[in-house]
């Protein structure tokens, strides 16, 4: 096994490292390479060998006798070390460090950017050395797909045969499961693919599209479920304690994706893992136990039943007091496809949208208990530490609004603009209502203290009491501004109190706020139409305001039971059971129901749900606040954008896209903009972290090409153009009142300039040019057009 040397260690770490210990095997350009970085070490052994190149004629480094560590390990013996070894390694590969040859596959799929100086040259054998003009040099082990990080900043890397230490920000190994066979293995995360698509949705992306096809059946044991991290989640980036779970949607049968804040993935990187891949089903409920020591699949037959509150506390006392669960409750058991995977426990974070907790339960894997102690690496701690202690006051200093009253201190202004929906879409104002049920409002009354996701400094999740109900007196997670407007202004529901046990019924039962809110009000209003009557309802009245009639529904939702069993598929599957009147009152795109922000308010919203690869969704975008107050120069807005204007709103949607594609994979929270991060902090962060030297260039394509992956795989599905569009009632329809009373998003012309500027064909369907463009031509399928 070919070894670098790692410098600058200390007493106990010095020493050479190579197939036998005393004496091995020298790739010597990289052993050139790090001498010439300017962090010589102490090395200790007798000879050092050289392994023959596969296209030059094999040679010797002639012998060099180091004098063996003796005590201290002191800078004039590093000295004499590394003068010794740069003198004798130079006379034989100084002469050829320019030769021209031909660029290795890894330079090919655009691991090494091109907009930097290169000399490449062929290291020993599968092996590639890129050594730049500032004496900083990587290492590329193409034959095992490894990409080592920045030797010159991170003092080198030591390759043996047991273990590869990673590039700053990765464990370096991800964990597979097979349900079916009840076998759990671990496998060398592809450092390769880490540069290429970070992390994240973005690294669940290369892997869903690679191992599942569009014959794959959501709901079967062949469909791939993925919880990954990236490459911030665990370190001290702000607002970075977050983790993604991907598999192919239940709901809308493509591109299935929740992001999820909380502490979960920040354990599972202690514990050793940067991801999970897990296929199968097991024959009897399961759940996982992860941690620095091992793995097991375990029963869960005592938890099936139990919602994730209980769920997360029987686990804890099962496996480690600080242990943090991730869950699916009775929802998922019942596969009804609005159901999420809940993690950390009472604190209720929720992996929303699409379905994925059914993915879990039709899996018979009812939960993950992660908790380890491993420390992450970072490339650079003391430049990380000094661009976070200062981004941090930014940050907290600009949401402290957010801070004291939630998402939810937004809902009163939202209204105001025309962006809260209100009765299923149809009622243009309320503010009387928006005053009973906003974060003011939750402030004075239920709130009892803010909750902080991992490494957060914003602190926007809220921790409520109720004074009635079930669970009066029982603190948990209180709704977000997504929960309020879905399960209350959707819903006309006024009561603050019955959208917060609804909250708590959505948290244990593990469903998702925004689907249940949305199927909720959409049975509303077919009762107001005859398309649902009291025989359909066991007597239940369906009226707008109903606090029961949500409550009720909403849990019958999750046990599918009586009207529930309708509803649990989404409210495109209950329109098409009730028939094609009802499709009026479906508001979806793809099969997933709009979040809580109307295109209507904004025009690049429009476009943004059109096109997002989950359907749906204000987060794939976040276009919306560079209409309201976000600027970001680096993407050529310097100013905050008209939100009822149109020219620009499809190139608008497309940057923001790439740019969320990227926080996604970083893992990175999206709040973070309205602290003032910008793009320039997110590539120093992540040069930091890793030690790569990402340029803006490369940071900006690797969005691209991540999003681009995600489309390719709804293409492959059999989405297209054809998809890309909004309900009836949001193109036709005036609000009529409130501050977006008039508008109607021009869909057509945006989407037209979006297909253009993203390099689509007029079908919505990336070219060939532009998958070669992205470096992502090994995943053409037959229907891409040249």
């Amino acid at each position: 096994m070919c070894c670098v040397f790692q410098s600058g260690l200390g007493p106990s770490n010095s020493c050479f490292w190579g197939s036998g210990g005393r004496g091995g095997i020298v790739d010597e350009e990289a052993l050139y390479a790090v001498l010439t970085s300017g962090h010589l070490g102490g090395f200790s052994g007798e000879v050092m060998e050289t392994e023959p190149s596969v296209k030059s004629k094999p040679f010797n480094l002639p012998n060099v006798v180091v004098t063996p560590h003796i005590g201290g390990n002191t800078h004039e013996a590093q000295q004499h070390i590394g003068l010794r070894l740069v003198q004798e390694v130079k006379k034989i590969i100084a002469p050829r460090a320019t030769q021209s040859v031909t660029p290795s596959p890894a330079s090919a799929a655009g691991l090494f950017p091109e907009d930097h100086t290169l000399t490449r040259y062929q290291c020993t054998a599968g092996r590639w050395i890129d050594r730049r003009p500032a004496a900083r040099a990587r290492v590329y082990l193409e034959d095992k797909c490894k990409w080592l990080g920045g030797l010159g900043r991170q003092r080198g890397y030591l390759i043996n045969k047991e273990e590869l230490i990673m590039v700053g920000g990765y464990t370096g190994k991800i964990l597979r499961v097979n349900l079916t066979e009840g076998k759990t293995w671990t496998e060398d995360l592809d450092l390769g693919a880490a540069r290429r698509f970070v992390g994240g949705s973005g690294l669940a992306a290369k892997y869903l599209f690679e191992e599942t096809g569009a014959g794959t059946d959501p709901l079967g044991p062949d469909n791939l479920l993925i919880f990954m991290t990236g490459p911030f989640t665990g370190t001290i980036v702000p607002n970075s304690g977050r983790h993604a779970v991907v598999a192919r949607s239940p709901l809308t049968g493509i591109w299935g994706e929740g992001d999820v804040g909380g502490t979960w993935g920040v354990m599972l990187k202690r514990a050793g893992y940067d991801g999970i891949l897990i296929k199968g089903r097991a024959d009897d409920p399961v759940y996982l136990w992860v941690n620095e020591n091992g793995v097991e699949i375990r029963s869960a037959r005592h938890l099936w039943g139990k919602d994730t509150f209980e769920t997360a506390e029987l686990l804890k006392a099962e496996t480690h007091s600080k242990a943090v669960i991730s869950s699916i409750g009775p929802a998922g058991e019942n596969l009804v496809k609005l159901a999420v995977v809940m993690s950390d426990g009472r604190d209720a974070r929720a992996a929303g949208r699409g379905g994925l907790g059914a993915v879990m339960g039709s899996k018979n894997l009812k939960a993950l208990a992660v908790y380890g102690t491993k420390r992450l690496p970072v490339a650079d701690a003391e430049s990380l530490k000094g661009l976070t202690k200062e981004m941090a006051r930014t940050i907290a200093e600009r949401t402290q609004g957010m801070a004291r009253f939630g998402t939810a201190g937004g809902l009163q202004a939202m209204e105001e603009l025309g962006d809260l929906p209100i009765r299923n879409w149809y009622q243009g104002s309320w503010p009387e209502g928006a005053a009973k049920i906003g974060g003011q409002r939750m402030a004075e009354s239920i709130l009892t203290r803010n909750y902080h996701c991992g490494a957060c400094v914003i602190g926007c999740g809220r921790v409520v009491k109720l004074g009635r109900g079930e669970y009066a007196g029982v603190e948990q997670g209180g709704p977000e501004y997504e929960t309020l407007a879905s399960l209350g202004a959707l819903c006309l529901v006024d009561d603050l109190e019955a959208v917060a046990l609804a909250n708590e019924y959505c948290n244990r039962y593990g469903l998702d706020t925004i689907s249940t809110g949305s199927a909720v009000a959409f049975a509303m209003e077919c009762w107001e139409h005859g398309l649902i009557t009291a025989k359909d309802t066991d007597g239940l009245k369906l009226e707008w305001g109903s606090a029961e009639a949500m409550l009720t529904l909403v849990q019958a939702i999750a046990r599918r039971e009586r009207l529930g069993r309708l509803l649990a598929d989404g409210v495109r599957a209950a329109a098409q059971a009730l028939g094609p009147r009802a499709e009026e009152y479906a508001i979806h795109v793809k099969g997933l129901e709009f979040p809580a922000h109307d295109p209507r308010a904004y025009n690049s919203v429009a476009v943004g749900y059109a096109t997002s690869n989950r359907g749906a969704c204000h987060l794939q975008g976040f276009t919306h606040m560079f209409e309201k107050s976000v600027t970001m120069p680096e993407l050529g807005y310097d100013e905050i954008q008209d939100r009822f204007g149109v020219e620009g709103k499809g190139e608008l949607t497309a940057k923001c896209q790439d740019l969320m594609c990227l926080m996604d994979a970083l893992k990175m929270c999206k709040f973070s903009l309205s602290g003032g991060v910008k793009v320039t902090h997110m590539i120093k962060w992540l040069n930091y972290v890793t030690g790569w030297d990402v340029s803006l260039q490369e940071f900006l394509k690797t969005g691209e090409r991540i999003f681009n992956l995600k489309r390719l795989y709804n293409v492959r599905c059999g989405s297209s153009c054809k998809d890309d569009t909004l309900p009836p009632r949001i193109l036709t329809h005036k609000r009529g009142s409130g501050g977006a009373a008039d508008n109607l998003p021009p869909l057509g012309k945006m989407l037209s300039e979006y297909y253009a500027y993203r390099g689509w064909s007029e079908e919505g369907i990336p070219t060939r040019e532009k998958l070669r463009e992205l470096g992502l031509k090994e995943y053409a399928i037959e229907s891409i057009p040249y």
